[in-house]
């Protein structure tokens, strides 16, 4: 057991064990006990990491990344501005040729640290921004 870990805060009858995130390998020290389930942030690479202990003590974790969950909320924020516009307009047009875009589709890019969900307009290929968000390690997502 590593030193400075405070034994105490969980009884003082449960061991530690050191696993790796899956994401960037860094060594995470958790509790073990049966049971046992956390999400929880991995200080290096920034993903959410889930885990759990089962009863035969049996270590599950799975994390996603942040570039991920990153991309999955300025999705989302893109579908709710669409959803919110075709209440108000009914249609969305192109800025650059005027053509009418009844549903319109999402992409989602990553190019030098900032995400952008846009929509390409099938007639012209004008480029339509709906969000853009920068990232680095320390950004809060939304």
């Amino acid at each position: 057991m590593k030193e400075g870990l405070n034994v105490m805060q969980f009884g003082g009858i449960y061991e530690f064990k050191e696993v790796p995130c899956p994401l960037c390998g860094y060594s995470l020290i958790i509790p073990v006990f049966p049971g046992y389930r956390i999400s929880s942030r991995c200080p290096r690479c920034g993903g959410v990491l889930y885990i759990a202990v089962g009863r035969d003590g049996g270590i599950r974790i799975r994390g996603r990344s942040y570039l991920e969950l990153v991309k999955e909320e300025v999705l989302r924020i893109a579908k709710e501005n669409i959803n919110k516009y075709l209440e108000i307009g009914g249609k969305i047009y192109c800025s650059y040729c005027g053509y009418a875009l009844e549903k319109p589709k999402i992409e989602v890019s990553e190019e030098n640290g900032v995400i952008e969900a846009y929509t390409v307009c099938p007639k012209c290929g004008g480029k339509m921004s709906w969000v853009t968000q920068e990232v680095s390690r320390g950004t809060q997502i939304f």
